[in-house]
C-alpha cells in the first residue's frame, strides 16, 4: 500500500491558529515553526487587526459625526451664537480629520495591489 506523502503546509489547519488581540498577544519565537505556519499566523493576526480596526473606525466616525451635527443642533435650538465662521471651521475640519483617518487606516489595512498588466 502506498503512503501518501503530505506537505506541512496539508497538514496545517488555520482553526488551531488563536486569534488574539494584538494588545494581549504574548511573544512566541517564529523562527521555530516553518514557513507555512508563519504565513498562517500571520493570515489570522491580520484578520484580528482588521476587525478590530474596522469596529475601531466605525464606532470613532459615527461618535465624531453625530457630536458635531449635535453641535450643530445645539446652536440653532438654543441661540448659541456660534458664528458661521466657527460653524464651517469645524465642520470642515471634522469632516476631514474623521474620513481623511478612516480612509488612511482602512486603505492600510486593506492595501489592495492593482495588477498594472492586464
Amino acid at each position: 500500500m502506498a503512503h501518501k506523502t503530505t506537505s506541512d503546509f496539508e497538514k496545517f489547519s488555520l482553526d488551531r491558529i488563536p486569534i488574539v488581540p494584538f494588545w494581549a498577544s504574548k511573544e512566541e519565537d517564529y523562527d521555530k515553526h516553518g514557513l507555512p505556519w508563519q504565513k498562517a499566523k500571520r493570515y489570522a493576526e491580520d484578520t484580528g487587526h482588521r476587525k478590530g480596526l474596522i469596529s475601531w473606525v466605525k464606532w470613532n466616525v459615527s461618535f465624531s459625526l453625530i457630536l458635531t451635527f449635535s453641535i450643530l443642533f445645539l446652536n440653532n435650538a438654543f441661540k448659541l451664537q456660534i458664528s458661521d465662521t466657527v460653524l464651517v471651521a469645524l465642520l470642515t475640519t471634522t469632516t476631514a480629520n474623521i474620513l481623511g483617518l478612516a480612509f488612511i487606516v482602512l486603505r492600510g489595512m486593506f492595501n489592495i495591489k492593482e495588477d498594472h498588466d492586464k
